[in-house]
């Protein structure tokens, strides 16, 4: 198995049939809003590939108002936190890794290229409060939670995690991290 720059538009293809996979969702609106993404500023991705099939990915871009997730965090955040946070940020939009091939540290690997040598001074991400294996993960990566009450879906039955990583030698953002 090997990590891969995500850097042609087949591999959209592929990477979207996973994340239907992955997350049991076949809606074809997948497809434009990731193909969408790969045209961010800053769009950086990478998958992981085994035998020419694509096991894992990641990506992420730069955050910057205008763009719909970047206004949600904003909107949910204190000012004190956002513009702590938000400034010169990278945003992780995605890892996911094929469930057959979990527990075998793609997903780490995957992280920790896709924040390779970044040209940012922090980055955040979000994921559900009960996704245990992904906060397991980005608590051993050194990420500190923002906030544990994000309604992005606006259902309050699916709260989010923010969480948030100094990436380079950068002032102290505030952290309101708490133990889940």
């Amino acid at each position: 198995m090997e990590i891969q720059q995500w850097d042609n538009e087949s591999i959209l293809y592929s990477v979207v049939s996973l994340y239907q996979t992955v997350w049991n969702d076949w809606s074809e609106s997948h497809l434009n809003r990731i193909k969408r993404h790969t045209g961010y500023k800053g769009f950086r991705g990478y998958v992981a590939v085994d035998k020419g099939d694509i096991m894992g990915y990641a990506y992420g871009y730069s955050s910057l108002s205008g763009q719909y997730y970047h206004e949600l965090l904003t909107k949910h955040l204190s000012s004190d936190d956002s513009d702590g946070w938000l400034d010169n940020c990278f945003e992780f939009v995605e890892l996911a890794v094929h469930p057959n091939c979990r527990k075998r540290g793609i997903g780490a690997r995957l992280h920790d290229q896709l924040l390779k040598d970044l040209p940012f001074e922090r980055a955040v991400l979000t994921t559900q409060t009960n996704n245990w294996p992904a906060i397991s993960l980005y608590r051993s990566k050194g990420w500190v939670i923002i906030s544990d009450s994000f309604l992005p879906l606006e259902d309050p039955e699916q709260p989010f995690i923010i969480f948030g990583k100094a990436l380079s030698a950068s002032p102290p953002v505030p952290s309101n991290d708490r133990t889940i």
